[in-house]
């Protein structure tokens, strides 16, 4: 979780960032999560303060937002119900019924002035065509899509109150390729939960070969207080877990890089974030991937999206050219154009 308290101000990340919560609590019982426990129920803000405080955001020039919450894809769920007493409900029929996720992306998409929409973290179980559809239309929404699998196991999915198979899972991802055949899917695995047999944990590891993320966050499981799982042994030995994580990660590094690869030659769309940690003499920008890239530019360009085609990939870091705009066919005086010299 990111420590916010729902009616906190967004957090600005540079001039041009900021992170808004839309929601806080979380209705999900997950067996090894504290959010319900600390957070609480499922609220929802109301769409139009959402799309207000968008409005309010791109008027300060920030041009990328990341929408925020426990889980949000389950965003509008709450309303009418008794625990969205605290906020004002959202009416019936002002945006076809009580917005959903979906309806809330395609409302942000319309904000002038913001040109890319992020937003973290989702359940697998409240992943729906609507959703992928959104994204498929509105360019504006970022393209990289985290949905945590937890585990290849179904036994150990129903121990952590996941509510969902590995095949249902696997149909969600397959959906969202075809609709969105850009999207990058990153995902969060947990080994060593209480009870994961050897026969689970392959369960986990075939299931990262065979669905290949962009990326993956691999934990070993540690009991937290107040969760169901802290009640149960902790059965797995720490050499094990450590084992089975640091083969999970040599997999998925392995996956990433292949993945990367693919992207190798491809002209992308990018937005600048920074100047280069490495170089004064570069920028720091990222695909709607999420994909980390750097090439020539100064301080001028951040804040702005442009193309640029991709040349070579380190360390899960792209080099990149940027790819000249035409430019008016004014100067017929025979000298050689400019672009060549500023290379």
């Amino acid at each position: 979780g990111f420590g916010y308290e729902f009616f906190e101000m967004p957090r600005l990340e540079g001039r041009f960032h900021a992170y808004l919560p839309i929601m806080t609590g979380c209705d999900k019982v997950c067996s090894f999560c504290i959010v319900p426990y600390v957070r609480g129920r499922e609220i929802s803000r109301p769409l139009r303060e959402v799309t207000d405080e968008v409005r309010r955001l791109a008027g300060m020039g920030v041009k990328h937002v990341t929408l925020l919450g426990q889980n949000v894809n389950s965003y509008g769920k709450d309303s009418g119900s008794a625990g969205a007493t605290a906020l004002p409900p959202l009416r019936v029929g002002a945006m076809a019924g009580s917005a959903d996720f979906a309806t809330l992306l395609r409302a942000v998409s319309k904000v002038p002035g913001i040109e890319k929409i992020g937003f973290t973290t989702s359940h697998p179980q409240d992943a729906y065509e609507e959703l992928f559809q959104a994204i498929r239309d509105e360019e504006k929404i970022s393209r990289r899509f985290h949905l945590p699998l937890q585990s290849g196991s179904d036994f150990i999915l129903e121990s952590m109150k996941r509510d969902h198979t590995l095949a249902e899972y696997r149909k969600k991802i397959d959906r969202m390729r075809e609709l969105i055949p850009d999207i990058a899917i990153t995902t969060d695995i947990i080994v060593g939960f209480p009870g994961e047999t050897e026969q689970d944990y392959e369960a986990t590891k075939k299931a990262l070969a065979d669905i290949q993320f962009d990326g993956a966050f691999i934990f070993k499981y540690s009991p937290r207080p107040h969760t169901a799982a802290a009640r149960w042994e902790d059965s797995t030995p720490f050499e094990e877990k450590n084992r089975r994580n640091n083969e999970l990660l040599n997999l998925q590094k392995e996956i990433t890089r292949r993945k990367n690869e693919t992207w190798l030659g491809r002209t992308v769309k990018v937005m600048v974030e920074d100047m280069s940690k490495k170089s004064r003499e570069e920028v720091l920008a990222r695909t709607w991937q999420e994909k980390k890239v750097v090439f020539k530019g100064d301080g001028t360009l951040i804040g702005s999206s442009m193309k640029v085609r991709l040349k070579q990939v380190f360390n899960e870091t792209y080099r990149a050219e940027v790819i000249p705009l035409p430019q008016p066919q004014a100067d017929r005086s025979g000298r050689p154009e400019q672009a060549a010299d500023s290379r």
